[in-house]
């Protein structure tokens, strides 16, 4: 746990902004959990991971066993503080829900804007890592496509390789995204992880020219249910099963995957996305 610590600290001191990393993936894939397995694996390693919850549901909200808190939509209607938003989980993870539809978004007043990047920054500087459970990118690709990172999660339903492959086909196209992390989610083994990416490696390589690295996987395990049931984390539930085992392994390689921003730019995640969200219709292509 220590050299997870001490390479997630040799990240944040790259820049004065932490690195983030937005996750997506099919319905049903598993994304939101490895979300949030992944800040919780952070946290107990005694790093300070910010979590984003863009997911329509309060998906991380009920993952954590928090209560729901306002959605960032409800800004458009109500402005009021950020505070609003959040959420401290005894685990040590800030939770932040950054929900609204694109178009909502395209309402917010730029005083409103203003006002929430200013309370953002100091959050975001506060934090080790930024985690994004972003919303399906064919719905709304902006989430996804301003992170520093993005994380695929593929599981071995046919759908979430159809799936991923249009994924990564919307944010090539939207963002100029040149590469991809892919996780492996719900497999018996490595053979049968490496043979599910190396078909979604080389449709992507084949047609978008798009470079993906598999940065490990996640066997199937029934704990993971049971935990969700139980309203807890994984990692806090079963910490001893394997798939939490696997997260935390896969949350002390983190810093290998991030691809620092062209130029150290050091602009924060929510003033790309007001920056992004100001011409909701332009942006996205609707």
């Amino acid at each position: 746990m220590f050299d997870q610590a001490e390479s997630l600290r040799r990240l944040t001191r790259r820049t004065s902004r932490p690195a983030s990393f937005a996750v997506v993936g099919a319905e049903g894939s598993g994304c939101s959990t490895a979300v949030s397995e992944l800040a919780m694996a952070l946290a107990r390693a005694g790093q300070r991971p910010l979590l984003l919850d863009a997911q329509p549901g309060q998906v991380q909200s009920r993952r954590l066993g928090l209560s729901p808190t306002a959605m960032l939509a409800s800004q458009s209607r109500q402005p009021g503080a950020l505070s609003e938003l959040m959420n401290l989980s005894p685990y040590g993870i800030t939770l932040l829900n950054l929900c609204a539809r694109p178009e909502e978004r395209s309402e917010f007043s730029k005083p409103v804007w203003q006002r929430l990047q200013s309370d953002f920054r100091s959050l975001e500087r506060n934090a080790d890592v930024v985690l994004i459970d972003a919303p399906s990118p064919a719905d709304d690709p902006i989430p996804a496509g301003i992170a520093d990172n993005l994380l695929l999660v593929l599981s071995p339903d046919a759908e979430s390789l159809t799936r991923s492959y249009a994924d990564l086909k919307r944010l090539h196209s939207f963002a100029g995204r040149l590469s991809a992390n892919v996780l492996i989610n719900r497999c018996d083994n490595l053979d049968e992880a490496r043979r599910l990416f190396n078909r979604l490696a080389e449709v992507a390589g084949s047609y978008l020219q798009l470079p993906l690295r598999m940065v490990g996987f996640v066997p199937y395990d029934i704990s993971v249910p049971r935990s969700q049931t139980l309203r807890r984390p994984l990692i806090d539930a079963f910490p001893h099963s394997e798939a939490a085992i696997a997260f935390g392994q896969l949350a002390s390689q983190l810093p290998n995957w991030h691809t620092p921003p062209p130029g150290g730019a050091d602009t924060g995640y929510l003033e790309l996305l007001a920056s992004a969200s100001c011409d909701c219709t332009t942006a996205i292509g609707l």
